[in-house]
C-alpha cells in the first residue's frame, strides 16, 4: 500500500493512461478525417501506426493493471483511485 500513497510510485501509469487517451484520440481524429473515402497508402499506414502502437500499449498495461487493481481495491479509497488512473 505504501506505493499508492505516494503520487509518485503511480505516475507510470498515470502518464501511461495519458498515452491511451492521446492514441484513442490520434484514431479517432484520423477516422474522421478519412470520413466516406477509401483511405490512401498513406492514410492505411497512419492508421495502422496507431493501431498497433496502441495495441503494443495497452498489451503491456493491462498487465500492469491485474498487479495494481487488487492493491487498489483493498487499500485505496475511491478518490484516490481515481486519482491514481489519471482521472480527475
Amino acid at each position: 500500500l505504501r506505493m499508492c500513497k505516494s503520487r509518485h510510485a503511480m505516475s507510470p501509469m498515470r502518464k501511461e493512461h495519458a498515452e491511451i487517451r492521446r492514441r484513442g484520440a490520434e484514431y479517432s481524429r484520423l477516422l474522421k478525417e478519412l470520413g466516406d473515402e477509401r483511405p490512401h497508402i498513406g492514410r492505411t499506414v497512419a492508421l495502422r501506426r496507431v493501431l498497433f502502437r496502441l495495441y503494443a500499449l495497452l498489451e503491456i498495461h493491462l498487465v500492469e493493471e491485474e498487479v495494481f487493481v487488487p492493491i487498489i481495491s483493498h487499500g485505496v479509497a475511491t478518490g484516490a483511485s481515481f486519482l491514481l488512473a489519471g482521472q480527475r
